[in-house]
């Protein structure tokens, strides 16, 4: 963590690139635990979700292999929303007029170099692929408000960097916005755009940072005491962020909820269901 005030500028020279390489190594073992639940099954059936998707979006591997859930803020109506084996979903956000899903989606057999963004309507149907980066992963993905464009993250396995980067809903790298130097990812502006909340390494903790809508008086959010804290989503009033923590990635993740400004810190991991992740909430 930072000894003084943190900012932009003494991030770079906390983050070095032996935990870069360990971002990598955890993200790679995602990807082949991944790849070997779903090598041999066949092609997307391209159903309809079977329920309507509630406000909260996560992923869960209860069913065999990383899948798309939803839930009530309060962690109630617990529903699995994709039941498809042969593409594990690693992040998805719902857009700003909670019509569709943005979602990436574990690519086989182009799976470990190539992670991809996808659109798909509320109800499951329509499903449209947005980026074809061989080599270039997109992980977190994100929406600007008009609903035009993409944040997403982006890890080039041959330059061994990670960036954010906007994309067009065509899949054209439109910026980068964050330098080569600096590992910032999970990046979510605040609705209001006063805020955006990002994760990167805090010294000892991977920590969540906040900053103003330019980026600028980045600081550390007075988390949880694990050693993995991931931004997920802002709620629709700018109010609260959700992420989730964990002291390892190989183990369960917690799911909470925080007050922009630090304060009222809350778990609501559900405890009827293992192995989960938030992903996404609904704005209202």
């Amino acid at each position: 963590m930072c000894d003084g005030p943190c900012t932009l500028a003494n991030q770079q020279e906390i983050i070095s690139k032996a935990t870069l390489c360990y971002c990598y190594v955890l993200f790679l073992g995602m990807l082949l635990v991944s790849i070997s639940a779903c090598r041999h099954n066949p092609a997307d059936s391209g159903k309809h979700f079977p329920v309507k998707p509630g406000p909260i979006l996560f992923i869960s591997d209860n069913s065999g292999t990383k899948q798309l859930y939803s839930m009530n803020e309060d962690g109630s109506n617990v529903q699995q929303l994709t039941k498809n084996p042969n593409f594990p979903i690693l992040d998805a956000k719902w857009s700003p007029d909670s019509k569709q899903i943005a979602y990436t989606r574990l690519m086989v057999p182009e799976a470990v170099d190539n992670n991809d963004i996808f659109i798909i309507d509320v109800n499951g149907t329509n499903e449209k692929r947005i980026t074809r980066n061989t080599g270039i992963s997109e992980g977190r993905v994100d929406w600007f408000q008009d609903g035009k464009s993409f944040l997403a993250d982006v890890i080039d396995w041959t330059n061994t960097r990670s960036t954010v980067d906007i994309f067009s809903r065509n899949g054209k790298l439109q910026k980068q916005i964050t330098p080569d130097s600096l590992t910032s990812y999970d990046a979510l502006w605040s609705p209001d755009q006063k805020h955006i909340v990002y994760t990167s390494w805090g010294g000892i903790r991977q920590e969540l940072f906040i900053s103003d809508g330019d980026g600028n008086g980045a600081k550390v959010l007075p988390t949880t005491n694990r050693t993995f804290n991931n931004a997920v989503a802002w709620s629709g009033d700018s109010k609260k962020i959700l992420f989730n923590a964990t002291d390892s990635p190989g183990s369960s993740w917690g799911i909470f909820l925080i007050n922009e400004d630090g304060s009222n810190l809350a778990e609501i991991t559900p405890t009827n269901i293992t192995n989960t992740l938030a992903v996404s909430w609904k704005r209202r």
